[in-house]
């Protein structure tokens, strides 16, 4: 397969995924370990992100080999990512996002909506962790309390299935996308980002995607690396511009791409406007 050169392109109608059958998760090597967050108060404001540290139990070499999302409380998580850390974030206690926070930026796994049942790996490949690589787990969830609700809870995160039998190859994840976004109201607007030449020059071999989860909010139609927004019609409808940012109400224009193998760093690969930012 030739080396990623200039940009790649998927076409994605759906985020709808559901994983019928995972037979790996059944495996007698497998062990089972819960990310999951300290139940806590959802606040009463539509945009909130927070973060949560676990330590790698029994420091060994494991493989992950399937990650399943664990919904608390599908009204309030928009999204959730799970980064690999190899340092002290400083609290193993639930926390606004930030900080050193943004000092793991390797990721493992990611849910947003619609992702359904264990996500499994290819069957050469596991998401290393544990001696010699990745000793603590950091959790965000991004939650959305769209309705100012009071009262509600979440304890969302993810089960990872994992084995001391190692794979042939390292899974490696890396965000693409724009951080440069600016969308007409009452409009069809299309954004494009890619990851450059510039950036995957560097790479010191080929590697070979195996999927990808997009990552648009409520006006993203279609992408291609390059995202598609609708602030015209029906509820996507916007007498405003919108532009980038952390908030379901503004948007995001990301391709979320699993890999292998892993390259060490060739994390991110995000564009503002011509510019690259990260890669």
């Amino acid at each position: 397969m030739e080396r990623l050169l200039v940009v790649v392109v998927f076409v994605v109608k759906s985020i709808v995924e559901t994983w019928a059958s995972c037979p790996v998760v059944h495996q007698a090597d497998i062990r089972v370990l819960e990310v999951r967050l300290q139940p806590h108060p959802v606040p009463q404001q539509q945009t909130t992100y927070v973060c949560q540290q676990f330590q790698v139990p029994d420091l060994e070499t494991y493989h992950a080999v399937a990650f399943e999302p664990l919904i608390g409380n599908e009204d309030a998580v928009h999204h959730m990512l799970l980064f690999g850390c190899d340092h002290d974030l400083g609290t193993e206690d639930i926390h606004a996002c930030g900080g050193l926070d943004t000092s793991c930026s390797a990721w493992l796994s990611q849910y947003s909506l619609g992702v359904r049942g264990p996500i499994c790996l290819p069957n050469d490949v596991g998401a290393r962790f544990g001696k010699d690589s990745f000793t603590k787990l950091l959790l965000q969830v991004h939650w959305n309390n769209k309705n100012l609700a009071a009262n509600i809870t979440d304890d969302s995160g993810f089960r990872i299935y994992y084995t001391t039998r190692l794979r042939q190859h390292d899974l490696g994840n890396v965000q693409i996308g724009q951080n440069q976004i600016a969308i007409q109201p009452l409009s069809e607007t299309t954004i494009k980002g890619s990851c450059s030449s510039s950036c995957t020059r560097m790479l010191p071999h080929s590697i070979y995607l195996t999927r990808t989860y997009i990552h648009m909010h409520y006006l993203g139609e279609e992408i291609k690396l390059t995202c598609t927004f609708n602030s015209r019609d029906g509820h996507r409808k916007k007498d405003n511009m919108v532009y980038f940012g952390e908030g379901s109400e503004a948007e995001m224009c990301y391709a979320f791409v699993s890999y292998f193998p892993r390259i060490r760093g060739f994390d991110q690969c995000i564009q503002m406007g011509h510019i690259d930012i990260n890669c």
